[in-house]
């Protein structure tokens, strides 16, 4: 999942979100950093990181913090937890 936090200071959320729609935003929503200041979240697919960001820079808005994290779905294994060396 890609993750931008956005300074609110100057920003129409509601605008902004119908803007990145078409660009691959999933979610949206108010934080706070760690140090207390206001955040806009925005949150979308992993597909969409390249896309949303660019779209983001092309308005002008300077994302505090972009960033990708990747979530993976753990897969068991059907192999018995021995020294054998196939399954």
């Amino acid at each position: 999942m890609g993750v931008f936090r956005l300074k609110p200071e100057g920003l129409d959320p509601e605008a902004l979100e119908l803007e990145l729609i078409d660009h691959g935003l999933e979610e949206m929503g108010e934080s706070t950093g760690e140090k207390g200041e206001p955040q806009l979240v925005i949150r979308c697919a992993f597909a969409d990181f390249g896309q949303l960001q660019k779209a983001l820079e092309d308005r002008k808005h300077h994302a505090a913090l972009g960033r990708v994290r990747v979530h993976r779905a753990r897969r068991r294994s059907s192999c018995p937890r021995t020294r054998r060396p196939r399954c």
